[in-house]
């Protein structure tokens, strides 16, 4: 029994992370919580009877989140408007030291929600990590050129950890308030509808 799952889709693995650090802040808070991938057999046969609050965490490459977290939301957006809900968008713009970067990493995160129909009560933008060791030769350059004009890290030898796991636990720590506090449950009878 999961009464906050924490969905995500990942490119490249660290929304997995980072979806792993949300359950793990929330079970360490005394939720039922673990992280499903959307695209996951888990993640498609869920059972949402249980659930009181739900995470969707997905990754922006190129101003766009994954289709598969764009198909899980419109395919659920009805549980999802019913209960506490919370979307994470993770981007490298959120770590950019240029505030138009961050605002709008903000706008496409919110944008996301908006263009599936979905009202979460938390939108939050997280900075991923460079992971250049893991990238193509193309992806690698690509992403180090962005990096140099952001004031990013560039050395392509290793990877960059940007992530602030600190501050993902406090906000998921805010969220497992909400769904204890049953905020704003919108459409109980939504729930039901399955």
């Amino acid at each position: 029994m999961c009464a906050i799952p924490v969905f995500y889709a990942t490119t490249h693995g660290q929304t997995k992370r980072i979806a792993e650090a949300i359950a793990d802040a929330l079970r360490a808070d005394g939720h039922a919580s673990f992280a499903l991938d959307v695209t996951s057999e888990a993640g498609h046969h869920f059972d949402w009877r249980p659930v009181r609050g739900a995470v969707l965490a997905a990754s922006l490459h190129a101003g766009r989140h994954q289709a598969s977290a764009t198909n899980f939301a419109r395919e659920h957006i009805a549980r999802l408007n019913a209960m506490p809900s919370w979307f994470v968008s993770v981007s490298l713009s959120a770590a950019s030291t240029r505030v138009e970067e961050r605002a709008a990493a903000e706008r496409l995160a919110r944008a996301f929600a908006e263009g599936v129909g979905w009202t979460p009560n938390r939108v939050s933008c997280v900075a991923g990590r460079l992971a250049y060791t893991q990238y193509s030769f193309f992806t690698r350059w690509f992403m180090r050129r962005i990096a140099r004009k952001e004031g990013g890290p560039t050395d392509t030898s290793r990877d960059h950890e940007l992530t602030d796991w600190n501050a993902l636990a406090r906000l998921s720590q805010q969220f497992g308030r909400d769904v204890w506090e049953g905020v704003e449950v919108r459409d109980a009878a939504q729930l039901a509808q399955g």
